[in-house]
Protein backbone atom coordinates (compact mmCIF):
# COMPACT_ATOMS: atom_id res chain seq x y z
CA UNK A 1 0.00 0.00 0.00
CA UNK A 2 2.50 2.76 1.18
CA UNK A 3 5.38 2.04 -0.97
CA UNK A 4 2.31 1.92 -4.05
CA UNK A 5 1.43 5.14 -2.84
CA UNK A 6 4.74 6.78 -3.26
CA UNK A 7 5.05 5.48 -6.56
CA UNK A 8 2.38 7.21 -7.59
CA UNK A 9 3.66 10.09 -5.91
CA UNK A 10 6.48 10.17 -7.27
CA UNK A 11 5.14 9.61 -10.81
CA UNK A 12 3.03 12.61 -10.37
CA UNK A 13 5.97 14.58 -9.60
CA UNK A 14 7.91 13.52 -12.29
CA UNK A 15 4.88 14.19 -14.72
CA UNK A 16 4.45 17.78 -13.42
CA UNK A 17 8.10 18.46 -13.79
CA UNK A 18 8.12 17.52 -17.33
CA UNK A 19 4.86 20.04 -17.81
CA UNK A 20 2.27 17.75 -17.34
CA UNK A 21 -0.66 17.72 -15.14
CA UNK A 22 -2.27 14.42 -15.00
CA UNK A 23 -6.14 14.60 -14.54
CA UNK A 24 -7.83 12.31 -12.12
CA UNK A 25 -9.26 9.09 -12.91
CA UNK A 26 -12.62 8.97 -14.14
CA UNK A 27 -14.09 6.86 -11.76
CA UNK A 28 -12.42 9.35 -8.85
CA UNK A 29 -14.41 12.29 -11.08
CA UNK A 30 -17.52 10.35 -10.21
CA UNK A 31 -17.15 9.86 -7.02
CA UNK A 32 -17.18 12.93 -6.31
CA UNK A 33 -20.22 14.11 -8.50
CA UNK A 34 -22.17 11.43 -6.61
CA UNK A 35 -23.87 12.14 -3.09
CA UNK A 36 -25.35 10.09 -0.02
CA UNK A 37 -25.53 6.30 0.06
CA UNK A 38 -24.53 6.39 -3.62
CA UNK A 39 -21.12 7.59 -3.08
CA UNK A 40 -20.76 5.59 -0.31
CA UNK A 41 -21.61 2.11 -2.80
CA UNK A 42 -19.41 3.12 -4.96
CA UNK A 43 -16.61 3.52 -2.65
CA UNK A 44 -17.00 0.52 -1.01
CA UNK A 45 -17.14 -0.66 -4.65
CA UNK A 46 -14.13 0.69 -5.37
CA UNK A 47 -11.51 0.08 -2.22
CA UNK A 48 -13.04 -3.40 -1.35
CA UNK A 49 -15.17 -5.22 -3.98
CA UNK A 50 -12.93 -4.07 -7.54
CA UNK A 51 -10.10 -5.31 -5.32
CA UNK A 52 -11.16 -9.13 -4.81
CA UNK A 53 -12.69 -9.00 -8.37
CA UNK A 54 -10.06 -8.17 -10.25
CA UNK A 55 -7.32 -9.95 -7.98
CA UNK A 56 -9.28 -13.15 -8.47
CA UNK A 57 -9.67 -12.30 -12.16
CA UNK A 58 -5.83 -11.53 -12.96
CA UNK A 59 -4.01 -13.03 -10.44
CA UNK A 60 -5.91 -16.22 -9.63
CA UNK A 61 -7.47 -17.23 -12.74
CA UNK A 62 -5.34 -15.70 -15.84
CA UNK A 63 -2.02 -15.16 -14.36
CA UNK A 64 -1.59 -19.35 -14.18
CA UNK A 65 -3.48 -19.83 -16.92
CA UNK A 66 -1.02 -18.17 -19.04
CA UNK A 67 1.70 -19.16 -17.24
CA UNK A 68 0.97 -22.83 -18.02
CA UNK A 69 0.36 -21.99 -21.39
CA UNK A 70 3.94 -20.44 -21.20
CA UNK A 71 5.11 -23.27 -19.33
CA UNK A 72 7.58 -24.84 -22.23
CA UNK A 73 9.33 -21.09 -22.20
CA UNK A 74 12.59 -20.80 -19.73
CA UNK A 75 11.39 -17.82 -18.69
CA UNK A 76 7.16 -18.28 -18.69
CA UNK A 77 6.00 -17.14 -15.79
CA UNK A 78 7.93 -13.95 -15.87
CA UNK A 79 6.33 -13.77 -19.18
CA UNK A 80 3.04 -14.43 -17.89
CA UNK A 81 3.85 -11.67 -14.72
CA UNK A 82 4.41 -9.19 -17.47
CA UNK A 83 1.59 -10.12 -19.37
CA UNK A 84 -0.72 -9.99 -17.50
CA UNK A 85 0.34 -6.61 -15.63
CA UNK A 86 -0.03 -4.85 -18.97
CA UNK A 87 -3.74 -5.69 -19.31
CA UNK A 88 -4.27 -4.86 -15.95
CA UNK A 89 -2.86 -1.81 -16.36
CA UNK A 90 -4.57 -1.49 -19.81
CA UNK A 91 -8.09 -1.98 -18.48
CA UNK A 92 -7.60 0.77 -15.89
CA UNK A 93 -5.58 3.26 -17.65
CA UNK A 94 -7.41 6.34 -18.55
CA UNK A 95 -4.43 8.25 -20.03
CA UNK A 96 -1.14 6.63 -21.21
CA UNK A 97 0.76 8.35 -18.23
CA UNK A 98 -1.34 6.46 -15.87
CA UNK A 99 0.18 3.22 -17.31
CA UNK A 100 3.77 2.86 -15.66
CA UNK A 101 1.94 2.99 -11.93
CA UNK A 102 -0.71 0.89 -12.83
CA UNK A 103 1.41 -1.76 -14.60
CA UNK A 104 4.01 -1.79 -11.13
CA UNK A 105 0.63 -2.79 -9.20
CA UNK A 106 -0.08 -5.59 -11.72
CA UNK A 107 3.23 -6.90 -10.86
CA UNK A 108 3.41 -6.08 -7.01
CA UNK A 109 0.38 -7.92 -6.75
CA UNK A 110 1.05 -11.06 -9.19
CA UNK A 111 4.62 -11.24 -7.45
CA UNK A 112 2.24 -11.44 -4.29
CA UNK A 113 0.83 -14.13 -5.82
CA UNK A 114 3.46 -16.54 -7.19
CA UNK A 115 5.57 -15.46 -3.47
CA UNK A 116 2.95 -16.59 -1.02
CA UNK A 117 0.76 -18.85 -3.15
CA UNK A 118 -2.80 -17.31 -2.41
CA UNK A 119 -4.24 -14.24 -4.42
CA UNK A 120 -5.92 -12.73 -0.85
CA UNK A 121 -2.19 -11.14 -0.37
CA UNK A 122 -2.37 -9.08 -3.84
CA UNK A 123 -6.11 -8.44 -2.82
CA UNK A 124 -5.06 -6.27 0.27
CA UNK A 125 -2.54 -4.94 -1.50
CA UNK A 126 -4.40 -3.90 -4.06
CA UNK A 127 -7.52 -2.54 -1.70
CA UNK A 128 -4.84 -0.87 0.61
CA UNK A 129 -3.50 1.04 -2.73
CA UNK A 130 -7.49 1.87 -3.68
CA UNK A 131 -8.23 2.26 -0.31
CA UNK A 132 -5.12 4.72 -0.29
CA UNK A 133 -6.04 7.09 -3.37
CA UNK A 134 -9.87 6.68 -2.89
CA UNK A 135 -9.24 8.93 0.84
CA UNK A 136 -6.55 11.05 -1.09
CA UNK A 137 -9.03 12.15 -3.76
CA UNK A 138 -11.84 13.04 -1.25
CA UNK A 139 -9.17 14.53 1.06
CA UNK A 140 -8.40 16.73 -1.72
CA UNK A 141 -11.65 17.64 -2.93
CA UNK A 142 -13.00 18.91 0.37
Amino acid sequence: GPALLLLGAGWGFVLERLGYTPEPQQVAEALLREQGWVQVCAMVFVALLAPVLEEFVFRGWLLPVVGRGLSWHRHGRNVALVLTSLGFASMHADAPWALPPLFVIGFVCGWLRFRSGSTWPGVLAHAGNNGIALAVVVVGAS
